[in-house]
């Protein structure tokens, strides 16, 4: 089955990131490689402000193999191939680069929301450990952040949602448990970014439709006209 979004370029992407936040490129980003900071980079670099479809867009317009932007360093190339193949087998719709940029500023948006969240409860080493049950030696906070951020996009089986108000119903987190291997966030990317399009879509062929039967219903009622007017001519003849 094809889908927009295959969470296979979900992995792709976000291995990336946590590779480039491990050796960090000098023609990406140098320095506080940081996840956020990725993020922020890759999408500054993409230029495309409007849908493949507009009469106004970027070109290349597509993540393809004759898609890549060189100025997003190995990102663009890598993410061109996985998206090329998993088109090519049938798996993922074609992405453009107009949406890659939509999807990008989504997990912006969910990772530091999530990342000023875990900040705002100012909990300590131990605390944070034992409450995601990481199980990790002493290290710096900064440390422990990336590891959280990995386990969220990458390795984890449970992800955790900020509530709205922890302090009044004592729960810091609604937490939603995968079991291993389960898609999660190709489905959710599906739902946010390309759900209302998808909608619209469905929308306007309902639409048509609907005018279809209007145009065939009236047809009908000029055809009866046109018999019954016949019909009088014919008696008048007569």
């Amino acid at each position: 089955m094809t889908t927009p979004y295959y969470e296979h370029m979900h992995t792709a992407i976000w291995t990336w990131i946590r590779e480039e936040s491990n050796s960090p490129s000098s023609a990406l980003i140098a320095t506080n490689p940081s996840p956020i900071i990725i993020l922020q980079e890759i999408i500054s670099r993409i230029p495309h402000e409007h849908p493949a479809w507009h009469p106004d867009a970027r070109s290349p317009s597509y993540l393809s193999p004759t898609g890549n932007i060189p100025i997003m360093g190995t990102f663009s190339e890598q993410m061109c191939t996985v998206a090329e193949h998993l088109h090519r087998t049938g798996r993922q719709e074609r992405i453009s680069w107009y949406d890659m940029k939509r999807i990008l500023q989504f997990y912006l948006s969910d990772a530091k929301e999530y990342w000023d969240y875990i900040n705002s409860l100012d909990w300590d080493h131990h605390q944070v450990n034992s409450y995601f049950g990481l199980n990790l030696p002493e290290i710096s906070q900064l440390e422990q952040r990336y590891i959280l951020i990995w386990d969220r996009y990458l390795t984890g089986t449970r992800i955790y949602h900020p509530t709205e108000n922890p302090l009044h119903s004592g729960e810091m987190f609604v937490v939603e448990m995968l079991a291993r291997g389960e898609d999660y966030w190709g489905p959710i990317i599906s739902e946010n970014i390309f759900g209302i399009q998808e909608k619209f879509e469905e929308a306007e062929a309902e639409a048509e439709a609907e005018l279809t039967k209007k145009k065939e219903a009236l047809k009908k009622v000029q055809a009866n006209v046109d018999e019954g007017l016949a019909m009088t001519l014919a008696t008048e003849h007569t």
